[in-house]
């Protein structure tokens, strides 16, 4: 994020460590620093961490196992659950049986 504010936006935040953790810190006592510069910063902010979230939801989607239909499987013995439920629709415990070809 540092890198990316300061290529983009030309704004250089330092990174320290606090508490174990990397923050980035703005220090806004330049005689330079405006109103413009600081609506800079805080827009260049929201478009990196909008960036930074959907790049980490499109990688959880991406690790999502797809389904495998039973019917897709290869022929040969497998096992399968069970769900039993009672008439009232609560959960019973589960049997395995076994499955052939």
């Amino acid at each position: 994020m540092q890198a990316a504010l300061l290529e983009q936006e030309r704004i250089f935040l330092s990174l320290p460590l606090y508490q174990g953790q990397r923050w980035l810190r703005a220090v806004l006592l330049h005689p330079a620093t405006n109103e413009a510069l600081i609506e800079r910063l805080r827009t260049g902010l929201e478009r990196l961490i909008t960036q930074e979230r959907r790049r980490d939801r499109s990688r959880l989607v991406n690790l999502t196992p797809t389904p495998t239909r039973i019917d897709a499987l290869p022929p040969g013995p497998a096992i399968l659950k069970q769900e039993r439920k009672t008439p009232e629709g609560r959960n019973l415990p589960t049997r395995r049986s076994h499955r052939t070809s």
